[in-house]
């Protein structure tokens, strides 16, 4: 957590301290209350923090802040989902604009909580997100089609390959699905010549 409530750092002293918080990557919570920071200040916090992977909670309260900060602060918390509390008390925000504010909170905190609930029930389950399929391939290869002489020698002295390809759940990292249908009921894709298998 960065507390830095009452240090009336305003605009300029915001830079660095923006700066540190993009690049410390466990950083959940930040306290800017009271810091002088106006609409300049939340076009940088939101540049700082729109792809952080672990900020949660910013605390924004008292400071100089107008309805002008409310698209600012309504894109961050659209695109970082992360963030679940954003602080505002204290400012010139009318309560309209903290209504839609919260609303869109609200769905953060509902997105975060359902995926915390899948994550809890996949591993109490004991799911694996991979699943592994074996797949033998057969084949003539030289030099030219081996990817060189020094493959095409370890193949040669072990002429059955085994490859396993791993395809997620949803199939999105797998290259090419429509491989060997005979390796798996919906088809895998064997990584050893970088091609669908043939002859499983």
């Amino acid at each position: 957590m960065f507390d830095l409530s009452t240090n009336y750092v305003g605009p300029k002293g915001l830079e660095p301290i923006l700066e540190m918080a993009r690049n410390i990557y466990s950083l959940r919570s930040l306290d800017l209350r009271n810091n002088m920071l106006e609409h300049e200040s939340v076009a940088k916090l939101v540049k700082a923090l729109v792809r952080h992977p672990k900020v949660s909670s910013i605390n924004l309260a008292f400071n100089l802040l107008h309805d002008s900060c409310v698209e600012l602060i309504m894109h961050l918390i659209k695109s970082n989902t992360q963030i679940v509390e954003v602080i505002l008390h204290g400012n010139e925000i009318s309560p309209e604009e903290i209504a839609r504010i919260e609303e869109q909170l609200c769905s953060n905190r509902a997105a975060a909580k359902a995926a915390a609930e899948e994550s809890a029930a996949q591993g109490a389950s004991g799911a694996r997100k991979y699943r592994p399929y074996r797949c033998e391939v057969t084949g003539s290869l030289t030099s030219a089609n081996s990817g060189g002489p020094h493959p095409l020698r370890f193949l040669e002295k072990e002429p059955t390959v085994h490859a396993e390809a791993f395809r997620t759940c949803s199939g999105e990292h797998f290259p090419d699905p429509s491989g060997c249908s005979r390796c798996a009921p919906d088809g895998v894709y064997c990584g050893a010549l970088q091609r669908p298998a043939e002859n499983c």
